[in-house]
């Protein structure tokens, strides 16, 4: 009895419940393709130092082989597979990273939208107006005025905007609610 509770332990820990006959197959050939260009770029290496009779090897080659033995670093990727909590937290940081695309695609159309609205409203004034050199900087074109607005939503000191909001009530309202929902 003991012995076929060895033999039946024994065969479970062989066994991977979790393998899958064509990932072994393909991690098999990754590992052979791996330690090929690891004995094919020990080869060229040699090859190179030994010059006997004008044998020269192209030297754009053996970069690319030295190249090549960079992907032995992708052997890395095999451990992912047994180790659950290292693969949740690469899932989450690569889950994490694509909700910061995302975000940063709408904060650059909201950018863009607002600063339309700006140079619309603001972008030509008349050289009368007493912030005609004010607005005729940050908002005479869109480009311009997406970088104002940026530099508003990434540190909110409005020092610099303290007179031309005085005399503009709806830039007042328009910039304030810009940075109350642009910074968080």
């Amino acid at each position: 009895k003991s012995q076929k509770l060895r033999a039946s332990l024994a065969g479970s820990a062989r066994r991977r419940p979790e393998s899958n006959r064509f990932t072994d197959v393909a991690w098999n050939i990754f590992d052979f393709a791996i330690v090929c260009s690891g004995i094919f770029s020990a080869v060229f290496r040699y090859l190179e130092n030994v010059e006997d009779d004008g044998l020269h090897m192209d030297t754009t080659l053996l970069r690319i082989i030295r190249l090549l033995r960079i992907l032995r670093l992708l052997r890395i990727i095999r451990v992912i597979r047994f180790l659950k909590q290292l693969y949740l937290l690469a899932y989450g940081f690569m889950e994490g990273a694509m909700a910061v695309f995302w975000v940063a695609i709408l904060a650059g159309a909201a950018i863009y939208l607002c600063s339309v609205i700006l140079v619309r409203t603001y972008g030509h004034p008349t050289e009368d107006n007493p912030d005609y050199e004010f607005f005729a900087r940050n908002f005479h074109c869109v480009p311009a005025a997406m970088f104002t607005l940026f530099e508003i939503m990434s540190s909110p000191t409005l020092e610099t905007y303290r007179k031309p909001l005085s005399n503009n009530p709806f830039l007042i309202c328009f910039i304030v609610t810009f940075v109350l929902f642009g910074s968080f």
